[in-house]
């Protein structure tokens, strides 16, 4: 695992915060040029989204695994995984939902939100 990549202190949440910020950065570069680019474009755009938001989970797990007791490392996953699931089952529905009730405006805003 990275985990020897998170031992100094605040590294991991550096690199956390950069790949959330730069997958944000696409998210929006997607919902306010869908309408603008073409099919190229747009699926350029998702493999980028798809680069910085994928191995979140895993970054996310080494990061916890640096302050958990090696006791904890399989409670932390799980956890982890079961927060992961969870919002990869519930948020495409809740998302869908939401935007068949409001406006335009509102539903680019909440595709991003969705998206990452």
């Amino acid at each position: 695992m990275a985990a020897w990549f998170f031992v100094q202190p605040n590294r991991g949440r550096k690199v956390l915060s950069i790949a959330a910020g730069c997958g944000s950065v696409v998210s929006a570069g997607i919902v306010f040029l869908s309408g603008e680019l073409e099919f190229w474009g747009i699926n350029l755009l998702g493999a980028a989204w798809e680069f910085f938001a994928f191995p979140l989970y895993s970054l996310a797990v080494a990061h916890a695994n640096v302050y958990a007791e090696p006791s904890d490392y399989i409670m932390v996953s799980n956890g982890l995984l079961l927060v992961f699931g969870s919002g990869a089952i519930l948020g495409p529905f809740a998302g869908s939902v939401i935007m068949a009730m409001t406006n335009l405006a509102l539903r680019r805003f909440l595709l991003a939100f969705d998206a990452w």
